[in-house]
């Protein structure tokens, strides 16, 4: 196995599934409520298919970069977890990972956080993210070890970082705030 390449093995990798609204329906023609929002990281594509003959009725590759855990807003927009790179490319506002918000009726996405460079981050796997009723969102930068809360305004109102030994950190799937 070790020959193998690992996106050869898995070239879609369905890393989360989420149900169409209403809201978000309304925004792609042919799409109904009830079809499945796919995140497909290796091709960095999200893709809505019909949860019943399975056919795909819409596809959009990036701005994303391997993406992680869509989430449908109410007013149907999409809010991803940005997974990046290390470096800077055309059309990024930063380098790293981030959280776009992005809508298929516009076609336009936007950086919610970073809002500038200095609050950087990088998780070249997995990351979540959950908008929380304050305004806030939490962030799980995965392969940092560390799960994080920012402000609308983009500062950062605490973070934990879980230890795996002296000198590295644990990775964390995912952090969720529980009411």
């Amino acid at each position: 196995f070790s020959d193998m390449d690992p996106e050869a093995l898995d070239p879609l990798h369905l890393n989360d599934i989420e149900v169409v609204t209403p809201a978000l329906a309304a925004k792609i023609p042919g799409v109904a409520p009830g079809d499945l929002l796919l995140s497909l990281r290796n091709p960095s594509a999200l893709a809505i298919a019909d949860p019943v003959t399975g056919a795909f009725k819409w596809m959009k590759s990036g701005p994303w970069i391997a993406q992680h855990d869509p989430d449908i807003t109410a007013d149907g927009r999409i809010e991803v977890y940005d997974n990046g790179l290390l470096r800077r490319l055309p059309g990024r506002d930063f380098p790293g990972s981030r959280i776009l918000s992005y809508d298929p009726a516009t076609d336009r996405a936007e950086t919610l956080y970073p809002v500038n460079r200095d609050e950087g981050f990088f998780s070249w796997i997995m990351g979540t993210h959950q908008a929380l009723p304050n305004g806030d969102r939490l962030i799980t930068e995965t392969a940092a070890g560390r799960v994080f809360e920012v402000s609308p305004e983009g500062e950062i109102v605490w973070s934990l970082v879980l230890p795996a030994t002296k000198d590295t950190a644990a990775l964390v799937e995912s952090g969720l705030r529980i009411p």
